[in-house]
């Protein structure tokens, strides 16, 4: 198994080689939305017959797709990888199929349990999917179905990372905390109550539940000042949203860096699909400015460069 993991590293360590850059990403704001697909193609990109976004991320996301079943041996980690899409996936075919509304893109149109949620077909559901839904009802609001799913995701994977490495356990760890920092921003922003604060809180982070359980965010940057969590919590007192988010990810990254170099394992493997993962939202997000003419947020650009300047 030791050399396959080798091999598998290997080609994963090459293929971080062949990433696009931040001078590549600047050099692509300046072309039109057209010619850029041939700029991202003749760099890598796999072509598309339709030149829609939908279309040119879907082919994209497949390659990507294909190349981790290929070379992740790892049966808990490529369920862990996964998830992170699939639940997304099953979140907004649900929000569509309960609303009426036209099913935007998805990574997965032919997954099992995508094509049961949007055709209602509830019972066929694996358990974790099931429980989800059946706590929500036509009358869910759009931000109680977004917890429900991201309650059941950060669940699942920090069963699975737990199996998987300590590295990848505490990441996981620590990305609930972080969500929780935003959702406790969020509802006092809001003002909602303690009550249904606590609703919204999702277990299994490093920090304590109950120093989320306050309408005054002061205290809990209080409670985590001298903590790695500290610069996070103050960005979001300041409502300095981009920079909490760059923040954030960089505590995320020094969590797992660690277990990049093990060749062994899965270190450059899992250190590619982070990166990987980060450079396609920047691409789709990139194609969405040229398309509709919007000013790119290089903020953005900055917040995923976190896992891509590796």
């Amino acid at each position: 198994m030791s050399s396959k993991n080798i091999y598998n590293n290997t080609i994963a360590d090459y293929e971080i080689s062949k990433l696009l850059t931040d001078k590549t990403i600047d050099e692509l704001l300046t072309q039109n939305f057209y010619s850029v697909f041939e700029t991202l193609i003749s760099l890598g990109y796999t072509d598309t017959k339709n030149k829609t976004i939908d279309d040119f991320m879907q082919i994209q996301y497949n390659m990507f797709f294909d190349f981790i079943k290929e070379h992740c041996d790892n049966l808990d980690l490529l369920d862990y990888i996964f998830n992170c899409f699939l639940y997304l996936d099953a979140k907004t075919a649900y929000k569509a199929s309960t609303s009426g509304d036209t099913l935007p893109y998805l990574h997965f149109y032919d997954n099992p349990i995508i094509k049961n949620i949007i055709d209602k077909d509830y019972d066929e559901l694996p358990k974790n999917f099931l429980s989800t839904i059946n706590n929500l009802d036509k009358n869910s609001k759009a931000q109680e179905i977004d917890i429900a799913f991201e309650k059941a995701l950060s669940s699942d994977n920090l069963t699975l990372a737990k199996k998987i490495s300590k590295e990848l356990f505490r990441y996981t760890q620590k990305q609930i905390d972080f969500t929780n920092l935003l959702t406790l921003h969020r509802a006092i922003k809001s003002n909602f109550d303690i009550d249904n604060i606590k609703k919204q809180l999702i277990e299994g982070g490093t920090i304590n539940l109950e120093n989320f359980e306050t309408t005054d965010f002061n205290l809990i940057t209080k409670e985590l000042e001298a903590t790695e969590f500290d610069e996070a919590a103050n960005y979001l007192l300041k409502d300095d949203l981009s920079n909490f988010k760059k923040t954030s990810e960089q505590v995320l990254y020094n969590t797992i860096k660690s277990s990049y170099s093990n060749f062994l394992k899965f270190g450059p493997l899992l250190k590619f699909i982070f990166a990987k993962t980060a450079e396609l939202k920047l691409v789709n997000y990139l194609l969405v400015c040229l398309k509709n003419n919007i000013v790119f947020d290089n903020s953005t650009k900055d917040a995923l460069s976190v896992f891509r300047n590796i």
